[in-house]
């Protein structure tokens, strides 16, 4: 389903554009609000800073929204990009203008950011969430209305075992952690945290900074979590990296639900949970990947006793967990979950643990072992495309006929991982090191002091799949010369070209596929 919105924009002679937008959403009948945030560009010359801004919809309502200049021209220091953020609800068409005296409507309840020492409180509605620069967890607490859906306990937010099983862990205060306001608008606030995982021993071999982002008028959150190593990894390998929600939901009457297919198709597991359960998780253990065809999702019961359940296995898994009780719930969901394998959703009576990477995927290793586990001896299992009779098609021929099997072909009777390692990796010893490495995730988090149906919450997960998007109409695009000369596609003028186009796409989406461009290395 498209939805059109159209930007009005003051230029500099004080006469608006009428920028045309088109967005996208990836399912009909979405029922939940979705932050949006797009870049617009501007030709040279057409718009000074600073400038005002107004959003309608297409009922004459105004709409709380964010506008900024993002980016700049230099002969003429005119804006040549502008940032917009607002909320899109269900069914509506927006449409924005920019001048010098407009004023933009202001949400119902803006987000609300108050700043004392050592902590920061942010209100969005009936959500309430509270962050601490001490103690071991910088995430402290959150509370819809008068219901507390997760409490720290003091258990570090940030942790990582190493091959030893030594616990690394956010449990420093002061200088070695920060917690700010990164923004703030009445629309949208970001906290930014950071800090070390710090060893038994007061190392400190990695960092961790997770942003909370909080938009005015929605029930959920997103988090970006990114983790850098800060040593040489030979003698470093990381068993699991967690990142850590200590929930506050009763064990009575608790149901946890995993969503079992990255198809949308809206099947779910639910198990109640037990007095003799110590723990319940999914995991994307492996997924084919660079010839290996091994795929395993599972999903995990272990009890008090110690003995572990498989209770559901299958080759791919979905986006979330959800964890209900009586009084309340929380939704726990990833952007790409299956695709950065190996990752978990692990819920204990006290914690729902986000295993950015699990050790049911083997040991993080950096080494060239580590690095021929994952990257080589699979040249014997590389999978081959079957064309259809389309693509084999004698007027394919020296266009698109080699691509993408040279690299399939490469990969299978080519690549020595020893010989690829020592021809691109500089180090003496036959590994690069992964220090100064960054890997980032998206979370989700939605709590809540009332039930969701299971319609609601598969919707927020595949919206974390597939976000509703908007972007600027092809042709203005083209026409700002933001991108220089470039022309829109048009089937109708170049029929041909278009095509092989498509299929020249096309055929590389299905190459990164068959190939498995996937893993939390790799994707």
């Amino acid at each position: 389903m498209d939805i059109f919105l159209f930007l009005l924009c003051a230029c500099a002679d004080a006469e608006n554009l009428r920028i045309p937008l088109q967005g996208s959403e990836a399912f009909e009948q979405r029922t939940l609000p979705w932050p949006v945030t797009l870049g617009i560009p501007i030709s040279e010359g057409t718009l000074k800073a600073p400038i005002g801004y107004r959003l309608t919809d297409d009922q004459g309502n105004g709409v709380a929204c964010y506008a900024r200049p993002a980016g700049w021209w230099r002969k003429t220091d005119s804006v040549q990009w502008v940032t917009v953020q607002f909320v899109s609800r269900p069914g509506r068409k927006y449409s924005l203008e920019l001048g010098p005296d407009l004023e933009p409507a202001r949400p119902k309840q803006p987000v609300e950011v108050t700043e004392k020492e050592g902590s920061i409180v942010v209100h969005n509605g009936s959500l309430r969430t509270v962050f601490s620069a001490t103690g071991n967890a910088t995430l402290q607490k959150i509370t819809v209305g008068d219901t507390e859906v997760l409490r720290s306990r003091d258990k570090p937010t940030h942790y990582f075992r190493d091959q030893t099983g030594k616990l690394h862990a956010s449990r420093l205060e002061g200088e070695e952690r920060l917690i700010s306001v990164e923004s703030r608008s009445p629309l949208h606030a970001v906290v930014k945290c950071t800090g070390f995982y710090v060893g038994p021993e007061g190392q400190k071999f990695a960092r961790y900074t997770t942003r909370y982002h909080f938009y005015a008028g929605i029930p959920f959150f997103k988090v970006s979590h990114a983790f850098r190593i800060l040593v040489d990894t030979e003698n470093l390998q990381f068993r699991e990296i967690v990142y850590r929600l200590p929930i506050a939901l009763s064990e009575e009457k608790r149901i946890v639900s995993f969503d079992l297919s990255g198809a949308f198709d809206g099947k779910v597991f639910a198990r109640d949970w037990k007095e003799a359960t110590r723990s319940l998780s999914m995991a994307q253990e492996t997924f084919r990947h660079y010839g290996q065809t091994e795929s395993t999702f599972r999903i995990h019961e272990v009890g008090k006793d110690g003995v572990s359940d498989v209770l559901f296995k299958g080759d791919q898994g979905g986006q979330y967990v959800d964890v209900a009780s009586s009084e309340a719930g929380i939704t726990v969901g990833m952007k790409w979950f299956w695709q950065q394998f190996p990752k978990e959703f692990e819920v204990t009576s006290e914690d729902v643990a986000v295993h950015l990477w699990s050790a049911r995927g083997g040991t993080l290793d950096f080494r060239v072992k580590g690095c021929e586990e994952f990257w080589g001896h699979r040249q014997k299992n590389v999978p081959e495309l079957d064309p259809t009779e389309e693509e084999r098609d004698e007027e394919d021929a020296g266009t698109d006929k080699q691509e993408p099997f040279d690299i399939l072909k490469f990969w299978k009777a080519k690549t020595n991982p020893n010989r690829l390692l020592n021809d691109f990796l500089t180090n003496p010893r036959g590994y690069d090191t992964a220090k100064g490495l960054e890997k980032s995730h998206e979370l989700w988090l939605w709590p809540r002091a009332k039930p969701a149906t299971s319609a609601q919450v598969a919707e927020f997960g595949r919206l974390i799949e597939q976000p509703v998007l908007v972007i600027a109409e092809p042709e203005w695009n083209c026409e700002s010369g933001v991108f220089g000369e470039i022309g829109q596609r048009d089937p109708a003028i170049a029929p041909e070209i278009e095509t092989l186009l498509d299929k020249m796409l096309a055929r590389r989406r299905e190459a990164a596929d068959a190939f498995g461009d996937y893993g939390w290395w790799a994707f």
